[in-house]
């Protein structure tokens, strides 16, 4: 039976397709197994890269090698590899560089824990993250966020459960809402001695020499964070009599700013205005220029060389928190006044 043209030509054409077909599917096959031979080399490099880290010596650089491996990967279970404290180090940096507070909360120190928690929480700008804490550390938590908006958020102020750090936040957000806003919240301000509270409004000022003093020298004298703000006030509004609701050295501080003519003026000159002072400012005022002299030179030496191992102490921790580095805490030899400088500039440990 003889086969008709047109049947040829379509039996052809099938078979064409047919071979086209199959090639595409040999194609395909062959690509998916070249792809998984990819994969599975590359899944088997990593793997026996980062099985190499086992085998390194030294502490550090095993550490750094899982590190980099849980960093690229986001896995922070790899630093679990390392002992505990690399560990929980290697956790707090992928916690970090991935915004993860489930990779936080796989740290065994609390310690290195709440540090991560607090970290995220103030780079994310979120304080829901301080809800994983405990009560008194969602106090330090939201304290810290707080502070890092500078104290002007009265929300987060008033979410602050310890009693001690939401007293600086509100007196410190009403002092500033004093100086931004030209009215006078000093009713708010605790009138206690409060070095914590004065030495974010002498630094939040900052206008001139006593300013710039640390805060360690006023609570000494019992000034008040509330007497500096109404002596604030009072200068600003040239209103001595806000003056005479004071007392003591509080009614001199805020006198003594009618008298003191401090800004642009040569330190000689503000010597001579220390000196027309009573016994206890004219001291306090010439401490004043010694820590003014030092921090602005940021010379150590002129620190030890005043005679108050108090002033001494408040004069190094003036130059750390002037220009930022905690190396400057180191020169101060009572521990507790060196903890008291690193705390200054947020060093908690």
């Amino acid at each position: 039976m003889s086969v008709k043209p047109n049947a040829k030509l379509q039996h052809v054409k099938n078979a064409k397709n047919t071979k086209n077909a199959n090639a595409i599917i040999i194609f395909g096959v062959l690509a998916l197994l070249l792809f998984i031979i990819a994969m599975v080399l590359t899944f088997s490099r990593g793997q026996e890269n980062q099985t190499s880290c086992a085998g390194k010596l030294n502490n550090n650089i095993k550490y750094n090698c899982y590190l980099s491996y849980a960093l690229k990967s986001g896995n922070a279970t790899i630093c679990n590899e390392l002992n505990s404290t690399y560990a929980n180090d290697c956790i707090l940096y992928v916690a970090t560089n991935y915004s993860s507070v489930n990779d936080c909360n796989l740290i065994g120190n609390k310690t290195v824990k709440q540090n991560c928690i607090f970290n995220l929480s103030i780079l994310k700008n979120n304080p829901g993250y301080c809800s994983y804490l405990d009560a008194n550390a969602y106090s330090q938590c939201i304290y810290n966020d707080a502070k890092a908006e500078n104290f002007t958020n009265y929300a987060l102020c008033n979410k602050i459960t310890n009693s001690s750090q939401k007293n600086i936040c509100l007196s410190t957000y009403y002092f500033k809402l004093t100086y931004s806003s030209g009215g006078n919240y000093c009713g708010y301000i605790t009138n206690k001695p409060n070095y914590s509270v004065l030495y974010n409004m002498i630094y939040f000022t900052n206008q001139n020499i006593t300013a710039i003093n640390n805060a360690y020298q006023y609570t000494y004298y019992n000034i008040t964070p509330y007497a500096y703000c109404v002596s604030y006030v009072a200068y600003i509004s040239k209103n001595q009599n806000l003056c005479s609701t004071l007392n003591s050295s509080n009614n001199t501080l805020c006198k003594s700013a009618f008298t003191q003519k401090i800004l642009n003026t040569s330190i000689s000159n503000v010597k001579n205005e220390c000196l027309n002072q009573n016994a206890t400012l004219r001291s306090l005022c010439l401490y004043s220029i010694e820590i003014y002299t030092a921090t602005t030179s940021k010379n150590v030496s002129e620190c030890m060389q005043i005679n108050n191992t108090m002033y001494q102490y408040s004069c190094i921790s003036n130059i750390a928190q002037t220009y930022n580095d905690l190396n400057y805490c180191t020169y101060i030899n009572n521990d507790s006044a060196r903890y008291d400088c690193n705390l200054l500039l947020g060093n908690y440990s």
